[in-house]
């Protein structure tokens, strides 16, 4: 395993928080822009994103492989809700708090900084099936992460059924295993497009971290304690717990689903985080907060769970 992987990806990311973080302070950019921001990127660039992230090539040996992760996924999910729910209720975490706190104990990044290290380790296939298990991610993350992320927020009963299903990214996600399943190919024009407009997501989300972190005192990230326990469970109690599990379901030894699984819960905190804090009216502050800690702590946790698996 190259550990410069790793590194690099995470190097990125704190490169372009970092610029958030600069034009915020510097008043470059008017911090009140992360709400216009947070618009495109929930209208308009993740949706790309995840269109092109599930429609691709069909591949019929690994179709049995794409159900079995995206029932595994979704029964890992629902169990870090139901963990989550609990040990932040244990430790009387705030209400005002508990929202992001379960949201980034069940979410990981693994659309930046996941696929990035899972196609290095293994290879296209891996890529694939993180893909496919991604899809549970987006369906979770944008019905019950939104009314997660909006606990204790009078914006929480503004979210209706209807708003939380039919929204761009849910469509998106629609459209993506339609277009999978019935391998339509769109013209090159059309399909270049989209990519490019995918490909803003990442730095879009990163600076929209930054421009949220320039609004608090840095010093107040590193110096807020229960922060560093709910970095440990997001980056190493939780993938600990999903190693366990894979070891006990008897997979062949052929499989790449353990490890995907594995390095998928292993990464920080979702930059969406953020993202869905500004556009539903969430705790903005700890959702930067905790984006930004969990990535630096990561830096640390990742290679040991990679020796791992």
């Amino acid at each position: 395993m190259d550990i410069t992987i790793v590194f690099n990806n995470i190097a990125t990311l704190f490169l372009l928080i970092f610029i958030g973080l600069f034009a915020g302070k510097t008043e470059m950019v008017n911090k009140n822009a992360t709400g216009y921001l947070s618009d495109v990127l929930m209208k308009i660039t993740l949706p790309a994103t995840i269109f092109l992230s599930i429609s691709g090539t069909f591949s019929q040996g690994i179709l049995k492989d794409s159900l079995v992760i995206l029932i595994i996924t979704f029964m890992i999910h629902i169990s870090c809700i139901l963990i989550s729910l609990g040990y932040t209720k244990l430790i009387k975490i705030p209400d005002k708090d508990r929202g992001v706190w379960i949201f980034t104990s069940t979410f990981t990044n693994v659309g930046f900084m996941g696929f990035p290290i899972i196609y290095a380790i293994l290879g296209k296939e891996g890529l694939f099936l993180a893909s496919i298990s991604n899809t549970v991610f987006n369906i979770l993350i944008f019905s019950i992460g939104v009314k997660m992320i909006t606990m204790g927020f009078k914006s929480e009963s503004n979210v209706s059924v209807k708003k939380l299903l039919l929204n761009n990214n849910n469509i998106a996600i629609v459209l993506g295993i339609f277009f999978y399943l019935a391998q339509i190919s769109l013209p090159e024009f059309l399909y270049n497009s989209i990519n490019h407009i995918g490909s803003a997501t990442t730095p879009l989300s990163m600076i929209l971290v930054g421009l949220s972190i320039s609004k608090n005192n840095m010093s107040d990230i590193f110096n807020d304690n229960k922060l560093y326990i709910l970095s440990i469970v997001r980056l190493l109690i939780i993938p600990f717990l999903v190693l366990i599990i894979m070891k006990i379901i008897p997979f062949e030894s052929t499989s790449l689903i353990p490890k995907v699984m594995v390095i998928a819960f292993a990464m920080p905190a979702p930059s969406v985080t953020s993202i869905i804090a500004e556009q539903y009216n969430g705790n903005k502050e700890l959702a930067a907060k905790v984006v930004f800690l969990t990535s630096v702590v990561s830096m640390l946790t990742i290679p040991i769970v990679l020796l791992l698996i």
